[in-house]
């Protein structure tokens, strides 16, 4: 019962961590929408805050705001606040990709056409700093992990895994013991019985053999975890 009790904690834990991350994401991204939009349109005047027309003014003051908000939404949309940041790819790239340049597109039409110009540099640099702050904030989470897991593999202390197999699902296994905070252990080595990965790396972690060299390597890597 009390292990039960216990499973429940731990599950309400990590599912309130996550709440707290995405809405931590989107804050993040709404100041960043507005800081992506804001700096080209400051530095088309120079960067003198006194410089920028009162009219490109009002138009950002009165619009970014709502196009914030309704660019949070897309990316809702978009699973953009749903993805796990540690495992984050190409899939995420691509989806922050799409996402960004239809909500900076939308944008850029209908103020041109119903609201007021712009600078061409506003509409161009702000969807550009848009998609590179969106994007940098959640791949820097997985760099800030893999400098970690970096760290990981120079602690002695660390319990030495040989990892079977090198394709995706062993992949996924690989960057969940570096990146984990729940076990020390390290990846020295992985065995794979394809013998054009031989020799090879998968993350920085060299592909020794196939199942017939697994004695010799757990002896040279001193691995005491498989």
């Amino acid at each position: 019962m009390s292990a039960s009790i216990e499973h429940m904690n731990d599950h309400r834990t990590r599912f309130n961590r996550s709440v707290f991350l995405s809405f931590l994401l989107v804050c993040y991204d709404l100041i960043a929408i507005h800081i992506g939009y804001f700096v080209p349109l400051w530095a088309r005047f120079d960067f003198v805050f006194s410089r920028i027309p009162g009219k490109y003014l009002d138009l950002y003051l009165h619009t970014c705001t709502v196009y914030a908000i309704a660019t949070v939404l897309v990316f809702w949309l978009f699973r953009l606040y749903k993805s796990v940041l540690r495992f984050a790819s190409y899939s995420e790239l691509l989806r922050i990709l799409q996402a960004s340049i239809l909500t900076s597109v939308v944008y850029a039409i209908c103020l041109h056409a119903f609201i007021g110009r712009m600078p061409v540099s506003y509409y161009l640099w702000g969807g550009l700093l848009q998609l590179v702050l969106v994007a940098g904030v959640r791949f820097s989470y997985r760099f800030f992990m893999l400098l970690r897991a970096s760290h990981k593999q120079n602690d002695e202390s660390a319990g030495r895994v040989m990892l079977i197999g090198a394709g995706s699902a062993g992949q996924v296994i690989l960057r969940d013991i570096s990146t984990t905070q729940v076990t020390n252990d390290n990846v020295v080595c992985i065995i794979d019985d394809d013998q054009e990965k031989w020799n090879r790396y998968l993350d920085n972690v060299p592909i020794v053999g196939g199942r017939e060299d697994i004695l010799a390597n757990v002896e040279k890597y001193h691995v005491n975890k498989i």
